[in-house]
Formats: C-alpha cells, sequence, structure tokens
C-alpha cells in the first residue's frame, strides 16, 4: 500500500498540476471577456460540484462493505439515485439561472456545458469511489490524470481554434467523456458500475427500506459536504465584502489553499484503508496523518515567516515590505486551512462508515463560525475576524475528535 499510496499522490499532484495550468494558458489564449466568463463558470461548476467529495467517500464505504458483485450492484442503485437527484437540481438550477446571470454577467450559452460537466462528474465521482475502495489507487491516479489531461487538451485546442470561451468549455466537457469512455474500456477487468444500469432502476428502486435510507444519508451528507466547502472560503468571503486588506488576505488564502490542496492529496489513500466494520483500526493511520497535516502547515508558516514578502512576490507580483502584521496574517490563514482539513478529513471518514456524524460536524462548525462572527463585531479587524474563526474550528475540530472516538468505540461493541 505504501508504494501505491506514493504513487497516487504522484499522480494526483499531476492531475492537479493539469488543472491549474488551463488557467494561464486559456488567460493568454482567450480575450479578456472571453477568459472573464469561462473562469466564472467554472468557479460556479466547483462549488455545484463539491458535494461529489461526499459520494466518492460514501462510494468508497458501500464498495468495502460487500462483496464484489453485490458491491457493484449497490453503487449502481448509488448511481440511478444520484442520476435522479441530479436531473431534479439541473431543472431547478436551469429554472433559476435568470436570477443569477446578470447578477454575474455570464452569458446563457454556457449553460449547457456546466450542466454536462455536472452530470458527467457524477460516473467520475463513482469510478473514484469504487478504485478507492477497492484500493486499486495506482489505476484511480491513472483515471485522474487521464481525465485532468484530456479537458487540458480539448479545451486548449478549442480556444486556439475558435476563441470562444462557450466552446472551450464545451470542449473541456467533451475531454471529460472522452476520459470516461476510455477509464471504462481500460479497465474492463475491474467490472466497474456500469452507467446503462441507471435506466434499470425506475421508481419502484425507492420502495426498498434500505435504499430510502441510502437516499436520506446521501442527501443530508451532500448538504453538509456543501455547507463545508462554503465555510472554506468563508474567512476570503467575509473579508472581501468588507474590503479589509481584501488585497493582503486573498495572496495569504492563495497560499494557505495550496496547504489545504497538497494535505488532501494524503486523504485519499486514508480512506482506502478504512475498515468499515472496525473503523477504531485506523487510529493510528489518522494521527499520522494529522501529524502530516501540521508538518506541511507548519513548514507552509515557517517559510512565510521568513520569506513571505519574497514569496508573495515572486507569485503574485505583490509587495509588501512594509507590512509589519504580514507574518501573522498567514499564520492566521494557514492555520484555518490546517483545521479544515482535519475537518473535512473527519467528514469524509464518517461518510465512509455513513456515520450521521457527518451531518453534525459541518452544523456544528456552522453555528461556532456564526458564534464567532456575533462575538468579533461588525467593526472588527482582519486579524479579528480570523482569529474568531480559527478559535470556532478549533472547537469544531475538538467535538469531531470525540464523534471518531464514539464511532470507533461504538464499532467494538
Amino acid at each position: 500500500m505504501r508504494k501505491s499510496t506514493f504513487i497516487f499522490i504522484i499522480l494526483s499532484g499531476l492531475a492537479s498540476l493539469c488543472n491549474y495550468v488551463v488557467y494561464p494558458i486559456l488567460a493568454r489564449i482567450l480575450s479578456p471577456n472571453e477568459f472573464v466568463d469561462i473562469s466564472v463558470a467554472l468557479a460556479l461548476f466547483t462549488q455545484l460540484s463539491s458535494f461529489m467529495l461526499s459520494i466518492v467517500a460514501l462510494t468508497i464505504g458501500l464498495s468495502k462493505q460487500e462483496g464484489e458483485q453485490t458491491a457493484r450492484k449497490v453503487v449502481e442503485k448509488l448511481q440511478a439515485i444520484l442520476t435522479h437527484l441530479f436531473v431534479v437540481i439541473i431543472i431547478v438550477f436551469l429554472a433559476s439561472s435568470p436570477l443569477f446571470l446578470d447578477r454575474l454577467h455570464m452569458p446563457a450559452t454556457l449553460l449547457a456545458p456546466i450542466s454536462i460537466m455536472l452530470g458527467l462528474s457524477i460516473s467520475m465521482s463513482v469510478i473514484s469511489g469504487y478504485l478507492n475502495g477497492k484500493q486499486k489507487l495506482e489505476k484511480l491516479g491513472l483515471s485522474i490524470v487521464f481525465s485532468a489531461l484530456m479537458q487540458l487538451l480539448f479545451s486548449v485546442a478549442a480556444a486556439v481554434i475558435t476563441k470562444s470561451g462557450a466552446v472551450t468549455l464545451a470542449a473541456m466537457a467533451f475531454g471529460s467523456f472522452v476520459a470516461i469512455a476510455l477509464t471504462y474500456r481500460v479497465y474492463q477487468s475491474e467490472h466497474l458500475p456500469r452507467p446503462s444500469s441507471v435506466f434499470e432502476h425506475g421508481p419502484s428502486l425507492y420502495r426498498s427500506k434500505e435504499v430510502r435510507s441510502l437516499v436520506t444519508f446521501t442527501i443530508a451528507s451532500s448538504i453538509a459536504t456543501l455547507i463545508m466547502n462554503l465555510l472554506l472560503i468563508a474567512d476570503l468571503l467575509i473579508i472581501s465584502s468588507r474590503q479589509i486588506d481584501a488585497k493582503i488576505y486573498t495572496d495569504m488564502y492563495v497560499i494557505s489553499r495550496a496547504v489545504f490542496f497538497a494535505g488532501m492529496l494524503f486523504v485519499w489513500p486514508f480512506l482506502s484503508n478504512i475498515d468499515v466494520m472496525h473503523p477504531s483500526r485506523i487510529t493510528r493511520l489518522f494521527a499520522r496523518l494529522v501529524a502530516l497535516f501540521i508538518a506541511l502547515s507548519g513548514g507552509a508558516i515557517a517559510i512565510m515567516s521568513m520569506f513571505g514578502n519574497d514569496v508573495l512576490h515572486i507569485l503574485l507580483g505583490s509587495n509588501y515590505s512594509q507590512r509589519t502584521d504580514l507574518q501573522t496574517m498567514a499564520i492566521l490563514a494557514i492555520t484555518y486551512k490546517l483545521l479544515f482539513l482535519i475537518i473535512s478529513t473527519l467528514t469524509l471518514f464518517f461518510i465512509v462508515v455513513r456515520s450521521y456524524w457527518a451531518v453534525y460536524l459541518p452544523i456544528i462548525l456552522t453555528c461556532f463560525s456564526a458564534i464567532a462572527l456575533w462575538f468579533a463585531g461588525p467593526q472588527s479587524s482582519t486579524l479579528e475576524l480570523v482569529t474568531s474563526l480559527n478559535v470556532a474550528s478549533i472547537a469544531a475540530v475538538v467535538l469531531g475528535f470525540v464523534g471518531f472516538f464514539l464511532v470507533g468505540k461504538k464499532s467494538k461493541r
């Protein structure tokens, strides 16, 4: 597993690189207006699809619970449920689109490719969870890289040929489709859940009590994951809306976000090792994972404390040589993402083992964050705001550890 984990992390890092470089490449090819449109559309897609994290984790758990044939059938039911939910979501999304298109200044032509990409993300999430649950990390890493590479190549080619943001986004969606089709072709021996099974399950699927229970947990955990992802950017949104040190904190946010994504690369191998029947057996590995998060964040804080202005100047062209609070902002921003790494890991762990702590923890975090902001007050400084959010997150982490202990203790009985 160590070798597979190492290979997976390298491949995931390569996929992340492909996803990142698409922005600077398209920025140099498309006109400013077209690039802004596609950037806003991709940001919207990212937020709408953030609940897919819970789907991947849920698929991991379902794949681990049963034998190969049984697990495949259960995951196919989940895939059908998700497709039905997707149809409802897309109808609501398209019906409400006139309300937000004008505010976002986004052309309606981008709605179709976004909808297609959302639909395709269901298949990719199911594939990812299924391969992870079967501990096929190397194959999972290759499928992720191939998907990112196809999206990059098709979108860049479309941008060069057409200079159109809408066509570029449509080409990116087509790249996702090609990647999924080839993944099924290459991994035939893995007996991946069949996409065609979606048409085999109608309304009668929901007569089963077990399926209704799965639907309830899927919806609840997806909403909770979406809330958690919104809270992840709460510090930036609040500071940006108040225009208090918005530029400098945005720069700090870019650095801390990189630390968060680096940490998340190690979360998926951790989930792959969970024994759903005996969750407590993962305690030692979880402790190592948290130690790794702390080491990554500590290293980033040390670099920003000693060379913060130089790092920002190289990466973003920013210069804050006169700011005496630069180190403090860096420490607070990175610490906030460290705490969210732990909370995200705990939430995904709870989803894998089908515990409603996956719902409780994001709700607890939301309540604590609201209370912290209320105490901070409307006139608070950037440092006071972020400190308050950090305190709320620390309290949520403590309760998350309690939930982790209780779930492990319950499994021993």
